[in-house]
């Protein structure tokens, strides 16, 4: 797929997640889900433009590494940068995205891991902060795309999110 057409599509499944607010509503524990997607969105408009600047360097200079997820029992890739980057880091698929995401393959990988940070996983670990299980959870598949908004079933992390592909798995 184009890359210009895919990025649009991650920026949009950004907008998309504000949806939260709305399936909030129907949870189980609507006060709790509305706070938590509240400062989830309100980080997020304070974290996203701070790793939009923090993340080029460390995506130019290579500046990360192989260690084990904090959440996960397998080894993903992180910042250097420790406890000042793990927002903008990815305990699931690391901040280096693997072949299986497809992802910008063939690019080259400073701008893959920037572009997959930075731009389509912001502030991607401020979910391991807080969960909410039986969240109310929506995902609509349709002709190889997705769009998912909600608790995960699974974990009870929050999840905005729409694109090409499968989605959450749960």
């Amino acid at each position: 797929m184009n890359t210009a057409i895919r990025f649009v599509l991650d920026a949009f499944g950004i907008i998309l997640g504000l949806s939260t607010l709305a399936l909030a509503i129907g949870s189980r524990k609507p006060s709790d889900a509305l706070r938590w997607a509240g400062v989830q969105a309100a980080s997020w408009l304070v974290l996203f433009p701070i790793g939009v600047v923090l993340l080029l360097p460390l995506s130019l200079l290579r500046l990360w590494h192989t260690a084990p997820s904090l959440e996960y029992n397998y080894d993903v890739t992180v910042w250097n940068g420790g406890k000042l980057t793990w927002l903008w880091g990815n305990e699931e698929d690391g901040v280096l995205p693997s072949d299986r995401n497809h992802y910008l393959v063939g690019k080259p990988d400073w701008l893959r891991a920037y572009l997959w940070s930075a731009w389509r996983n912001s502030t991607n670990n401020v979910r391991f902060a807080a969960s909410i299980k039986g969240g109310a959870w929506l995902q609509v598949r349709r002709w190889g795309w997705y769009f998912q908004a909600g608790y995960r079933p699974d974990t009870g992390w929050p999840v905005w999110s729409a694109g090409a592909g499968l989605g959450t798995q749960v």
